[in-house]
């Protein structure tokens, strides 16, 4: 039978600490012409057949090429497996002279090749290759030496071994932040820098402090930054820090792996890339403002600051309002320019200041809502007067129906009957006197005429003079 597929490689699938099986699509010959490996950390390991899987083969390899591989242990989250074959690079088939001839064993012997042929290719597919259009290049490489780079030759022809000593300087940056303590003014940073070489950046609160001893802050040495004035408790510090690191040889530092994430580090562009891989973003650009986003205020002045956050710029008014004592049941009000006190206000006065109308605080104070207030009861003070109009006049009572009484005597509507003879006393005969007296046929007290034209002018109904 014909191979129609190119493929020589299944997977690599990722582990996920439970999934064991894993499929392949391509023929051979035998189970153990079956190879898996696995990643790990960036390693890979070619596993053992019955040690660490089996190989179940479809029935027929020509019309159902593959198979499954089944794991003993499921590859870990963060592991991943890569199936390829390994078929040796050996031709076991012998045809003798005038021997039979069987079609399926010259397939398999094509086929044999056919798959040798594509493991290689799926190896060269891995493999580091100059651009076809090169001619003249020795890639073999040098004789392995100890702490040494691979590199290419003056001419550009072949590649040597490269002493890493005097590799130049380089630079790198880092970020230190702290809270001050009460007035705290000097502040020790973990790594020395170069003095006055524009090699720190300095923000408080993410405002951004200048640098000079009639500034904020001053370079006291390689390690220590002392600020004119003593902070706040609380106040956030952020050191941005250049340091210059002395060319070294490589065999001054120890071997180590490459992880995944370090590789994705070192091929990045530019700093902008390095930055975004290890996730600092706009927070580590030196002498830009920081960003309301990463926790500043997108500006470099107070004012600017208020702006780009929002918030109220200072105010002489706000300022007094913000100085009063605040209580419950309290009303500030203005006493002059810019001052403020403040004075009671009771629940009840509040309950007059929300009635929409005159009516309603007549209503909230139970005097009624029209202009003819109804009391249950009134209480004038010593020395009070009742002052009347003196156009219209004013009437006690509009309806002979109505009651009135006076010094605690029972109400009594307007009398109107006439006739009344009970209750005359005369002094002496049947003719009225002055000394007549009379009752009213009420109670027992009787009284003179003069007497009762005394009470008229004492209660003012009448005038005295």
């Amino acid at each position: 039978m014909t191979i129609s597929s190119e493929t020589r490689r299944a997977g690599p699938y990722a582990g996920n600490g439970s999934t064991t099986a894993f499929a392949f699509a391509f023929k051979v010959f035998t189970t153990a012409e079956v190879q898996v490996t696995r990643t790990a950390s960036g390693v890979d390991t070619v596993l053992t057949l019955t040690t660490h899987y089996t190989v179940t083969l479809n029935a027929n390899q020509n019309l159902n090429p593959g198979g499954t591989v089944t794991m003993l242990t499921a590859p870990a989250v963060g592991q991943s497996i890569t199936i390829t074959s390994n078929v040796l690079n050996l031709q076991p088939t012998a045809v003798a002279n005038l021997g039979a001839f069987y079609p399926e064993v010259i397939n398999d012997s094509l086929d044999r090749a056919t798959i040798q042929i594509q493991q290689l290719d799926e190896r060269l597919d891995r493999a580091l290759v100059v651009p076809v259009s090169s001619s003249g290049i020795n890639t073999i490489l040098p004789v392995p030496q100890s702490n040494a780079l691979i590199g290419w030759n003056s001419g550009a022809t072949a590649l040597q071994n490269v002493n890493g000593t005097g590799l130049g300087t380089t630079t790198y940056q880092y970020v230190h932040r702290v809270l001050a303590t009460a007035s705290q003014t000097v502040f020790t940073l973990p790594t020395p820098y170069v003095l006055n070489a524009s090699a720190i950046t300095v923000f408080v609160n993410g405002l951004k402090v200048e640098q000079g001893s009639t500034q904020d802050w001053v370079e006291t040495n390689t390690t220590t930054v002392t600020f004119n004035a003593g902070l706040t408790v609380g106040d956030l510090v952020v050191f941005v820090v250049n340091v210059m690191a002395s060319a070294v040889p490589l065999a001054a530092f120890p071997a180590a792996s490459v992880s995944a994430f370090g590789a994705g580090l070192v091929d990045d562009a530019d700093a902008a890339a390095g930055r975004t891989t290890l996730g600092l973003g706009s927070l580590a650009v030196v002498n830009s403002p920081l960003p309301i986003a990463n926790g500043g205020t997108g500006a470099t002045a107070a004012g600017a600051a208020l702006t780009a956050l929002g918030g109220q710029p200072l105010d002489a008014t706000l300022t007094a309002l913000a100085g009063l004592a605040t209580g419950a049941d309290k009303l500030a009000y203005s006493t002059g320019t810019d001052t403020f006190s403040q004075t009671d206000l009771t629940s009840f006065a509040r309950t007059m200041l929300d009635d929409a109308n005159a009516g309603a605080v007549r209503t909230t104070l139970g005097v009624g809502t029209g202009d003819s207030p109804t009391f249950a009861g009134l209480t004038i003070a010593d020395a009070g007067n009742i002052v009347l109009a003196t156009g219209t006049g004013t009437k006690i009572g509009t309806a002979t129906g109505q009651k009135l009484a006076f010094y605690n005597a029972t109400p009594v509507a307007q009398h109107s009957t006439t006739g009344e003879t009970v209750g005359v006393t005369h002094g002496s005969g049947t003719a009225t006197k002055d000394d007549s007296t009379f009752t009213g046929n009420i109670g027992t007290k009787a009284y003179t005429m003069s007497d009762i034209v005394k009470a008229l002018k004492n209660l003012g109904l009448i005038a005295a003079s």
